[in-house]
């Protein structure tokens, strides 16, 4: 998910009464978690015990991205008050659930950190700038969104490392910079893993299976960072220069004789992909895991049935291939990003939500899409995230939608609040 730019470069155990709100309901969406921690015993010598593992899943997905990178939607401000953060969090899904939507989308890694209790990556700085973990953010937002049948799906930035330009050394430590520091690339100035190297993608994998076994989360999200997104520097003459991502040494130490850098890097976050839905499953296989790829695959050229678009190609620049994770049945569900309006000739949302609808029919992934709520402050007309939803239900693969971001409901703009609590209702 791309948190700051205008288009897109780029979720403790419910007590016993949630527990009956979530047998209540139909499960395709998404049902993964973790078993909680179970009740001290009253004697040294009794067996501990632990319940069993509650999900809230909605039948059709009504989410909301909230980014905690940059303290964008939440928190406010570093250095709150647990019951500061608390009031905040409560208020997310307070507003979720009477906007007429079911899912909160919790950024729970915004990069090389953790708004939860992990014994891999640090404590974030957008949550606490001392270190210290004043609240395990996720595990209150489980524990209180489950309590009114709210949904919500932990949100991982797997392979970022910094948002900020500095040195590996300037992290914090922690187990994860120790098992990564020679897995990390710095390009523009910031710092992000190589995911050639099987250190990183372990590392990701493992990352991602904690969540999975301390929290009841309903399901795991990555967005559409994955190779960075190209910077381009000023050459003395003053002309635009592409920086290139330093993975000479990885490709000469892994690539298979004769095989192409860029199949090289695709291959590098297929194995990723893979190697996280494979830890996802050990530790629950009922757990679901998904991307919110960038929306468009490839732009038609005639022979590579790609969309009748001409934009900005994730294929080709970031490096991934969803319809590999399709075809290899290592995602449980898509949410492509189709930032753009219905009418938008460049990269319609029509076309594109068509051609990723044509890309899921018969295949065993489920189908969400993710709408540019945020793009109502600029140039969305009011009422299109309504030509969208309507769109989208004429589709026979959706399932769902998801809107970035939360932001866009605690500012209602243009309306969304009610526009969306209108649809829904109707509906």
């Amino acid at each position: 998910m791309n948190e700051n730019r205008r288009f897109p470069l780029s979720f403790v155990l419910l007590a016993s009464i949630a527990f009956l709100v979530a047998v209540s309901l139909v499960l395709p969406l998404v049902g993964c978690g973790a078993a909680g921690r179970g009740a001290s015993s009253e004697t040294e010598t009794e067996e501990v015990t632990e319940p069993p593992r509650v999900h809230v899943a909605p039948e059709e997905m009504r989410g909301v991205y909230v980014p905690t990178v940059y303290n964008l939607t939440f928190p406010s401000k570093p250095d709150l008050t647990a019951e500061e953060l608390k009031s905040e969090l409560d208020a997310i899904v307070r507003k979720t659930k009477d906007t007429g939507l079911n899912t909160v989308i919790f950024q729970a890694r915004p990069s090389f950190d953790a708004f939860y209790d992990s014994d891999i990556f640090p404590v974030s700085k957008y949550l606490s700038t001392s270190g210290g973990l004043t609240l395990d953010c996720l595990g209150y937002l489980v524990d209180k969104a489950h309590a009114e049948g709210v949904s919500v799906i932990a949100w991982v930035n797997p392979l970022r490392v910094s948002v900020d330009k500095i040195t590996v050394d300037e992290l914090p430590e922690s187990p994860a910079k120790d098992a990564a520091r020679d897995c990390i690339v710095t390009y523009g100035g910031k710092l992000c893993l190589d995911p050639a190297h099987p250190e990183a993608r372990e590392l990701v994998a493992k990352g991602v299976a904690e969540i999975v076994r301390k929290y009841a989360v309903d399901g795991i999200i990555f967005d559409d960072y994955f190779y960075p997104y190209a910077v381009y520097e000023k050459d003395e003459n003053g002309r635009d220069v592409l920086e290139v991502f330093n993975d000479a040494d990885s490709f000469a130490k892994y690539a298979a004789e004769g095989v192409l850098l860029e199949d090289f890097r695709r291959g590098n976050i297929n194995e990723l992909v893979k190697g996280v839905y494979g830890a996802v499953k050990e530790a629950d296989p009922e757990c679901r895991f998904g991307v919110a790829c960038f929306g468009i695959w490839q732009n038609d050229d005639g022979e590579n049935g790609g969309s009748l678009t001409a934009g900005f190609e994730s294929y080709d620049e970031l490096f991934c291939d969803p319809l590999a994770w399709i075809d290899g049945g290592y995602v449980d569900f898509l949410a492509p990003q189709i930032y753009w309006e219905t009418s938008y000739l460049t990269a319609s949302f029509k076309v594109l939500s068509t051609w990723w609808n044509e890309r899921v029919r018969g295949k065993n992934v489920t189908l969400y899409f993710s709408h540019a709520a945020y793009r109502y402050e600029d140039d969305f007309e009011p009422g299109e995230m309504t030509k969208q939803l309507e769109y989208s239900r004429t589709l026979d693969s959706y399932s769902g939608s998801a809107f970035f971001s939360y932001a866009a409901l605690r500012d209602d703009l243009s309306g969304i609040c009610e526009e969306l609590r209108s649809y829904y209702m109707q509906k």
